[in-house]
């Protein structure tokens, strides 16, 4: 269980930090109160900060779904087992 969390950690955090690189726009552009915008370009360590960070947030997120669903299956099998095992008692197969 273990594992699949960590694996699924990593691998979120890989895939969302490449797709953010991709995606992600450099530029900034901001109105003023008169309405004019502004297009400013962010520095490169701001950028990559950004991105490192927005990758962390989605890593966790994914994290924690992955526990929940690994959870949910150790609770559905042990349930499905409970039920094998009292049919095999009664002697339904």
């Amino acid at each position: 269980m273990e594992k699949k969390i960590v694996k699924t950690g990593v691998y979120s955090l890989v895939i969302s930090f490449l797709l953010m690189t991709v995606g992600f726009k450099k530029d900034m552009e901001t109105v003023d109160v008169d309405g004019v915008s502004v297009v400013q370009a962010i520095a490169y360590s701001d950028f990559f900060f950004t991105i490192f960070r927005y990758s962390i947030i989605i890593s966790m997120v994914a994290m924690y779904l992955a526990f929940f669903v690994l959870l949910i299956q150790k609770k559905t099998d042990r349930i499905v087992n409970i039920i094998k095992f009292n049919q095999r008692l009664n002697g339904n197969k």
